[in-house]
C-alpha cells in the first residue's frame, strides 16, 4: 500500500511539473505588447482603419495583462494559460483565460480563447459559438 501512495505521488508531482513548464513556455513566447491588426467573425471585419480605434495587449511576465484602447488603459488585471474541454468542440485544448473586469469592477468576466502563433502574429479565437478572431501583432 505505501508504494502505491509513493508512485501515485511522483505520478501527481511528475504531472504538476510538466503542467509548469509549458506554462512557462507559453508565457515566454507570450510576453511583450501586442498590436491589433483585425477582428473578423461570420461576414463582419474589424480594422484599427474602419473603427477609428488603435487596440493594444501587454502580456507582463508575472501574468499581468493590460488593455489599452487609443492610448488609454481600459483594463488592468491578469491572465492564465489551462488546458480544458472546448466548449465548442468537446476535445482537449490549450486556452488562454484573461479576466477581464466589468464596467464596475466589482466582477470578474473571465474570456476564453485558443489561440496559435504564425511569425510575429498572434491570433486568439474567442471561445463560444459565433466568437470572433482576433490578429495581434507585435
Amino acid at each position: 500500500m505505501r508504494n502505491i501512495v509513493v508512485v501515485l505521488s511522483v505520478i501527481l508531482l511528475s504531472v504538476i511539473l510538466i503542467g509548469c513548464e509549458k506554462n512557462e513556455e507559453l508565457k515566454e513566447k507570450i510576453v511583450g505588447e501586442w498590436n491589433w491588426k483585425i477582428t473578423y467573425g461570420g461576414a463582419s471585419s474589424y480594422t484599427p482603419d474602419n473603427t477609428g480605434k488603435t487596440k493594444k495587449f501587454i502580456f507582463e511576465d508575472d501574468y499581468g495583462f493590460k488593455f489599452i484602447e487609443n492610448g488609454k488603459t481600459i483594463q488592468n488585471t491578469d491572465y492564465y494559460f489551462r488546458t480544458e474541454e472546448s466548449m465548442i468542440t468537446g476535445t482537449t485544448k490549450d486556452l488562454l483565460i484573461i479576466n477581464f473586469k466589468s464596467s464596475s469592477g466589482k466582477s470578474v468576466i473571465p474570456m476564453r480563447y485558443t489561440y496559435r502563433y504564425e511569425g510575429s502574429a498572434l491570433y486568439l479565437t474567442e471561445e463560444n459559438f459565433d466568437g470572433y478572431i482576433h490578429k495581434y501583432e507585435k
